[in-house]
């Protein structure tokens, strides 16, 4: 049977971490394409590696395994210092703001169409998770309430 806590890291790995992944590899590559090759290389090894973590630990989660609730490049270094959710925190601020770098430096225009449709699928499942949590959320406090 799944639990609750596999449930959430299903959840959190298909609606923020992997569209994150997606944000970054296609700004890589367009920064790539647009002559900032190192960023650009960064920007796609750091999406690869997020890849490979939030695979980790969606199929620990798939399998009923402990996991270690590091999603990212980022967590894992903040690991090392005791502050994974601070660092987690910080890569989802990053996130947020490769999206306006490639949204207000008009690179969303050189995507190719199978890109542009990833990055569009990759927002439409990060946000409508946001407003799913927020339901979630108050659902909760709505029905721990003592009268």
């Amino acid at each position: 049977m799944v639990q609750k806590a596999e449930i959430r890291t299903i959840f959190l790995v298909l609606t923020i971490g992997y569209p994150f992944c997606v944000f970054k590899a296609l700004c890589g590559r367009v920064a790539i394409d647009s002559g900032h090759e190192v960023i650009g290389f960064a920007l796609l090894f750091w999406g690869l590696v997020d890849f490979v973590l939030n695979s980790s630990e969606l199929a620990l989660a798939v399998l009923h395994r402990e996991r270690k609730r590091i999603y990212c490049l980022l967590a894992a270094i903040g690991s090392l210092f005791g502050k994974t959710r601070l660092f987690l925190e910080i890569d989802t601020f990053l996130a947020f703001s490769i999206i306006c770098v490639v949204l207000w430096s008009g690179w969303i225009t050189k995507l190719a169409k199978w890109e542009l449709n990833l990055w569009i699928a990759a927002t439409t499942v990060n946000l409508l998770s946001v407003a799913i949590v927020q339901i979630w959320c108050s659902w909760k406090e709505e029905n721990n309430r003592t009268p």
